[in-house]
C-alpha cells in the first residue's frame, strides 16, 4: 500500500479521534464493536455501534480552549 493510500485511510480516523464526529457514519459500520479498556478504569470494556463510539470518543477527547 502506498503512503498516499495509507494517509487516505488514516485521515478520517484521525479526524474522528480529534473530535469530528461527523465522519462516524461514513467510516464506521452500523454493527461496529470495539473492545477497549475503560479510560477511567471503570465502566464497560465494549463499545457497540456508532452512537456509543461517538459518546466514547467525545468523552475521551479533551476540550481545548479556543
Amino acid at each position: 500500500m502506498t503512503n498516499s493510500a495509507n494517509a487516505a485511510l488514516a485521515g478520517p480516523w484521525k479526524d474522528l479521534w480529534n473530535g469530528d464526529l461527523s465522519v462516524t457514519d461514513k467510516i464506521i459500520a452500523e454493527d461496529f464493536v470495539a473492545h477497549a479498556a475503560p479510560i477511567t478504569g471503570t465502566g464497560p470494556d465494549e463499545i457497540r455501534g456508532r452512537d456509543a463510539l461517538n459518546a466514547w470518543s467525545a468523552a475521551s477527547t479533551p476540550s481545548w480552549p479556543t
